[in-house]
């Protein structure tokens, strides 16, 4: 790659602190926790030392930083909770692997320091941040305006082909074969691939599709959000990624009250479910899905098959060492001990990455640190509860996305930290209230932005009173429409 992909990865930190200086920290954090994901090169440095730097780092240690120079009390602002213990476990699946293979107390630390760079930081702030109902309105806001912003870039590349990461930072990131879908083109931009992008699209389609149901009115800078929101829905479709359309019409179907119960809690259960089956069964759920494949196209049918193929072998490595697994050096690679020839496994789904690099313990943790902050937030919704609800589709739609890609932003992992945190009781939410009480000078922040009178911390504060009629003390694109309408 060129300079400039160099340049800005390594420029990153100084650009989050000019967004947390303009927008204030907590806005300015949002901003970048989206920004990084989207506009960052896909390129990987070999720092000298343990740690690696890619966009996912270099993301990491920008929200870091900004916290460190704008918002220095936040560093004492969380509190550990029960449901963190499945983050540590993520992170020392990583060192026990490495220990178990014998590759060492300096890989195990490597490990370890990386997943805490990768993902420890984002899933803390997303414990300070977006660990609350207005956290997480905020969060989701910024999903919603940051696909948005993609859209010019992404209907540039659906019609001149995925070419601008290439043209900015002089490399293509994926395969240029795998671009072309349906006699055209699947555009990646600055994503790792368009599966990824697909699924960023959607994400911001369910968020945006649960804000506009509950605002029905405008977004910041005076944009339509019913308008916006049909705009992203059709470039999302544009983006021609099947499964994430598809989880994209689950989510939507999930969020309305009719279908809302039945729908969250089946889809949380068919995770574990499915990953049982795949691990223990006898593998007629994959001959029953390559048939089903072949109803609709012998090509989709032969890629699936070739998948579930590689996916055995991984597996096959996994009983070898089931708690620890086989590590993560040459994972991906086979060996026949007749030739010695060596052979590539391709990997594509997540958690058969982790249940073969850290075995069943690894496992647990990692979709545990998931799954489980999700099946947490539906608990006890109400109709006021939408944030949380969106919130839990949104990171719903990323797992079950890791059944069958590799795609982890760290956005999401903000949203399982927010998500293991944020109030549910009357009792947890009176402790919540410093919390949205400290929002109050970056709201200001955000009014002045979109030309809105500053909110008072009651406005903030999900325990109190909504606004009488007539005020306007709120800013109006980051309060729910039952407060600005009550």
């Amino acid at each position: 790659m060129n300079s400039l992909a160099h340049l800005v990865l390594l420029g990153w930190i100084p650009a989050c602190l000019v967004l947390c200086a303009v927008l204030g920290a907590r806005v300015g954090v949002a901003a970048a926790l989206v920004g990084g994901p989207m506009f960052l090169p896909v390129l990987n440095l070999d720092l000298p030392g343990p740690l690696d730097l890619g966009k996912a780092e270099a993301t990491s240690l920008a929200l870091l930083f900004a916290v460190l120079v704008f918002d220095p009390p936040r560093l004492s602002a969380y509190r550990f909770r029960p449901i963190d213990l499945l983050f540590l476990g993520w992170v020392v699946s990583g060192s026990t692997a490495s220990l178990a293979n014998d590759l060492g107390v300096y890989d195990a630390f490597a490990t370890a320091l990386n997943r805490l760079v990768r993902w420890g930081i984002p899933y803390w702030i997303g414990t300070v941040y977006f660990g609350s109902r207005e956290g997480l309105r905020l969060a989701l806001w910024a999903l919603f305006l940051g696909a948005l912003a993609y859209m010019p870039l992404v209907l540039f590349e659906v019609r001149m082909s995925p070419q601008l990461h290439y043209l900015v930072y002089g490399a293509s990131q994926h395969s240029f074969e795998q671009t072309i879908r349906g006699g055209g083109y699947r555009p990646m931009v600055f994503m790792a691939h368009g599966l990824e992008l697909s699924l960023w699209m959607c994400a911001g389609v369910v968020a945006g599709f649960v804000l506009w149901r509950s605002h029905r009115g405008r977004a910041p800078l005076g944009l339509p959000v019913g308008a916006a929101l049909l705009s992203l829905a059709v470039t999302a479709v544009l983006c021609k990624s099947t499964g994430a359309i598809l989880l994209g019409l689950i989510g939507v179907v999930a969020s309305l009250p009719l279908f809302r119960s039945f729908a969250c809690h089946a889809l949380m259960g068919f995770v574990p479910v499915f990953m049982l089956v795949r691990l223990f069964g006898s593998g007629a759920l994959e001959r029953t899905l390559v048939e089903l494949s072949e109803s609709i196209s012998d090509d989709r049918a032969g890629s699936l098959r070739y998948r579930f193929e590689n996916e055995q072998l991984l597996l096959e490595r996994l009983w070898r060492n089931p708690w620890f697994g086989a590590g993560g050096w040459d994972f991906g690679s086979m060996v026949d001990p007749e030739t010695g020839e060596v052979s590539l496994i391709t990997t594509d789904s997540y958690w058969i990455i982790m249940a073969a690099t850290t075995g069943l313990f690894g496992l647990i943790a990692t979709i545990g640190m998931l799954w489980l902050p999700v099946v947490r937030g539906l608990r006890r919704l109400t109709a006021a509860d939408w944030e949380r609800l969106a919130a839990c589709l949104v990171l719903g739609m990323l797992i079950l996305d890791s059944l069958v890609n590799a795609f982890v932003p760290p956005y999401y992992i903000a949203l399982a930290g927010a998500l293991g945190h944020v109030p549910l009781w009357e009792s947890d939410q009176q402790a919540a209230v410093p919390t949205a009480a400290a929002a109050a000078p970056d709201a200001a922040r955000v009014a002045n932005a979109v030309g809105a009178p500053a909110p008072a911390v009651a406005a903030l504060d999900p325990l109190r009173q909504p606004l009488r009629p007539g005020s306007r003390r709120d800013v109006a694109w980051l309060q729910p429409r039952s407060a600005r309408s009550s």
